[in-house]
């Protein structure tokens, strides 16, 4: 039997849970209300490097940069106060809530020319903030962006570029300094927050090395010194844990839906860029912004982003310009007014396109087909530039690469790399281009011990990184510095000239230096079965 005691006890603990009970339910619950509406916010990302003539306006081989062309180009200045001001009074007038400036100043080199400019537009941007407020306005408020691009010790050091190590405290705090120097100079009445928290997206790690908790420590850096923790927003390529994710590149891909971060934008085409190759997004007279904005409509964002303001160069602006006037401010407030009146898309208007998936450059005009022709090769003695047969190799920022010689024979050398490096390779579209079959790539290689090699191909998996452009093959890892065929057996190649570039196939190699003599591409007899690509040593 129970001890009285006991008992007396658990009477008083079940009297004290009936009296809190109702209490605890009047106070929480809200019997007349419905739930609280959560209204979405609309960013623009707004590039600051823009000076007549010269800043933005040209290539540095003096070629014209952009596709898109600023209706008073003479005006354009980003050091004016009065000029963007005129910016803030047009994205007003596309009902936008924020700017996401492309923050490049780099804190432990602040006397250099891209930190120098950053500071004078931000200046200009908050005293245009301020006139309009005077004047009785409410002008949009400012967020950043930051990415790899600006951390000190790449600026600073462009041998090392591309890898940074967070994990170092010194390189760390610069990067902490170099965003922190923003929040200083915005007043918390002209930056924009979501419920108090101030938003910081972070681009892609471009291969920064970093631990987990490298956010963790951010925002606990940031609380210290702001008296609030951002609402920080990264980039998947980020291992880190972050408040939320997003995924740029909406203008060219198409939408990109997160679970609380929609990214859209009108269109891509920077052909005017010397050295890229990127695919093309056809805007189809608004008819791709707007399918965009629909589906941003049915995921029930929190944050919608826009991909751009002003990136002329590449041509997904939506300020106004000679080519579109001002279309584009027109359509952003009808669907802006649509995402925060709670619409879904307009039944009445169905809105479709013509073309669902960027369409690939052309790669034409360097190789001739033959009859039967089922491989092409570059090889490293054989070929002395760019070009091999059916196969060149495609010199961009991230693919580094360099002629040697290793036992007398001629090779081409990826140094080594802690973080990795890549050769990126094209296809000749003569001999293959958005194919349906399957095809295999041979790599004769030497590399050193505990090296890795892995290859991403452009493939039609829907659900491989970017839909499909760069799918992993089975990695190999080195346990000597013999000499190796690697083959990789491609059963969905779709070679669509979607890597940078334009490239096809890129080849990622990681730890020692890796000396390829050879590389060849054969299209098979018969469609492979197998669901996913597999390596095969000879």
């Amino acid at each position: 039997m129970m001890p009285m005691k006991a008992l007396l006890f658990g009477s008083l603990v079940l009297a004290l849970i009936a009296t809190l009970l109702p209490a605890q339910e009047g106070s929480d619950s809200r019997p007349n209300q419905g739930p609280v509406k959560v209204v979405p916010s609309v960013g623009v990302l707004y590039d600051l490097d823009w000076r007549h003539p010269d800043l933005g306006f040209r290539n540095p081989d003096g070629t014209i940069a952009t596709v898109q062309s600023w209706i008073e180009p003479e005006q354009v200045d980003f050091a004016s106060t009065a000029w963007q001001r005129g910016q803030l009074e047009t994205i007003m007038e596309a009902e936008i809530d924020f700017l996401v400036l492309n923050w490049r100043y780099a804190a432990d080199c602040p006397e250099d020319e891209i930190s120098k400019r950053a500071d004078q537009a931000l200046g200009a941007l908050l005293a245009a903030q301020v006139q309009i407020a005077k004047d009785g306005g409410k002008p949009p408020r400012l967020a950043m962006m930051i990415d790899g691009e600006v951390l000190a010790a790449g600026r600073r050091a462009p041998d090392r570029k591309g890898t940074l190590d967070l994990r170092d405290d010194k390189v760390l705090r610069a990067f902490e300094e170099s965003l922190f120097h923003f929040y200083r100079r915005v007043p918390k009445g002209l930056r924009w927050e979501l419920d108090g928290y101030p938003l910081l997206v972070i681009g892609p790690a471009l291969g920064a090395a970093h631990d987990v908790d490298l956010f963790d420590r951010l925002a606990r850096d940031f609380a210290a010194e702001f008296q609030a923790r951002p609402y920080l927003v990264a980039d998947p390529t980020w291992k880190a844990r972050a408040t939320a994710r997003w995924t740029p590149g909406a203008a060219l891909l198409g939408p990109q839906l997160g679970s609380e971060v929609v990214v859209i934008g009108p269109g891509y085409d920077d052909t005017r860029v010397p050295g890229r190759g990127t695919p093309l997004r056809k805007r189809e007279d608004g008819r791709f912004y707007e399918w965009s904005w629909n589906k941003a409509l049915l995921a029930n964002p929190t944050l919608v982003l826009i991909e751009t303001w002003n990136r002329f160069q590449e041509g997904s602006g939506i300020a106004p310009c000679k080519e579109y006037d001002d279309v584009y401010v027109g359509l952003t407030r009808r669907y802006v007014a649509r995402l925060k009146g709670g619409l879904l898309p307009d039944l009445e208007r169905p809105v479709r396109i013509a073309y669902p998936d960027p369409l690939p450059r052309p790669d034409r005009g360097w190789f001739e087909m033959q009859e039967g022709l089922d491989r092409v090769f570059w090889v490293a003695a054989s070929h002395g530039d760019r070009f091999g047969f059916g196969l060149r190799l495609v010199e961009v920022e991230d693919g580094p690469f360099l002629r040697a010689r290793r036992d007398d024979k001629a090779v081409l050398r990826l140094p080594e790399s802690a973080l990795g490096t890549y050769l990126y390779v094209g296809v000749a579209d003569e001999f293959a281009h958005r194919s349906a079959g399957s095809y295999e790539v041979e790599v004769v290689c030497r590399g050193g011990v505990d090296s890795e090699l892995i290859l991403q191909y452009d493939s039609w998996d829907p659900a491989a990184i970017l839909k499909g452009a760069y799918k992993s093959a089975p990695k190999e890892v080195f346990d000597d510095d013999g000499l190796k065929r690697l083959v990789w057996q491609l059963p969905d190649a779709r070679f669509g000239n979607r890597q940078n570039g334009g490239s096809d196939f890129r080849l990622y190699s990681k730890g020692a230096a890796l000396d390829l003599f050879g590389i060849q591409l054969r299209r098979l007899p018969e469609r492979l079965r197998d669901e996913q690509p597999r390596l095969i040593r000879r």
